[in-house]
């Protein structure tokens, strides 16, 4: 018996340890919206069932199934949003103020998705229903621009990371080529001259990162192609990565050169 309660502690534990990471908040998301799109079916059977009857039971039904389809919207919105935070806690090259503004937004937004919920679950008729979705549907406006926002930042932050890594590998050889040309026995302009070249290409990486970060400043709540400013972003984002690569290639040929007049 004290053993089989043992192992119920211990399994209790190693849950009540389980990491709540982003791969467990994107789990939950898709776990919930697969939850919503069941409801979403429901709700479409009621709804054709009503509008095809008319009856008091059919209505009755199709509010019901109407109040747990917006119910699951809330909650599979909530996850995302969720899993959304997770992945900007995780990204280390996010700036901290950023971070924390985003953070803020995301948190409020939350929030008021738990309190349409709420008021969801309170509905006394299909009217009230039809509004609070409406209600929703304007929210979810801003919340698809805060969506952008968070994506955004998040590839600056990755691309951010890796241009800090590859410019600490550049200080690294400077500081050898300084040793090489103090022992005065090679020669090492040409590795000065790839240095100062990959330098310019990170330059032209922040220079890209900055073009996105402005364009997702100007998307508004009403913008009817937030999607389509946001690829542009994305677009921007992809050519900061690219300088970041090939400065990566100038500084690996830079590498073997010194390498070689060792």
């Amino acid at each position: 018996m004290i053993s089989y309660l043992v192992s119920l502690l211990l399994g209790y534990f190693a849950v009540s340890a389980q990491v709540f990471d982003y791969n467990k908040a994107y789990q939950d998301y898709l776990f919930s919206y697969s939850i919503y799109q069941q409801a979403h079916s429901e709700y479409d059977l009621a709804r054709s069932q009503y509008l095809a009857s008319g009856t008091i039971a059919s209505e009755q039904k199709a509010q019901g199934a109407t109040a747990k389809m917006l119910i699951e919207r809330d909650s599979a919105t909530i996850a995302y949003l969720t899993a959304l935070r997770m992945k900007l806690r995780e990204n280390p090259g996010v700036v901290n103020t950023t971070r924390e503004n985003l953070f803020s937004l995301i948190d409020n937004e939350i929030s008021l998705y738990n309190l349409h919920k709420a008021k969801v679950a309170s509905a006394g008729s299909l009217e009230d229903l039809v509004e609070d979705s409406a209600e929703a549907a304007a929210q979810f406006q801003q919340t698809e621009l805060l969506i952008y926002q968070v994506l955004t930042n998040i590839s600056v932050g990755h691309t951010s990371s890796f241009r800090v890594r590859e410019k600490d590998i550049i200080t690294t050889l400077r500081t050898k080529i300084t040793e090489i040309k103090t022992a005065g026995d090679k020669k090492v302009d040409s590795v000065e001259r790839a240095l100062t070249e990959a330098d310019d290409k990170l330059s032209r990486s922040v220079e890209k990162e900055q073009e996105a970060l402005a364009l997702i400043a100007k998307l508004k709540t009403n913008n009817k192609d937030k999607l389509g400013v946001f690829n542009d972003t994305q677009r921007s984002m992809s050519e900061s990565l690219s300088y970041i690569k090939e400065a990566n290639s100038i500084v690996k040929d830079a590498l073997r050169q010194i390498k070689t007049n060792d």
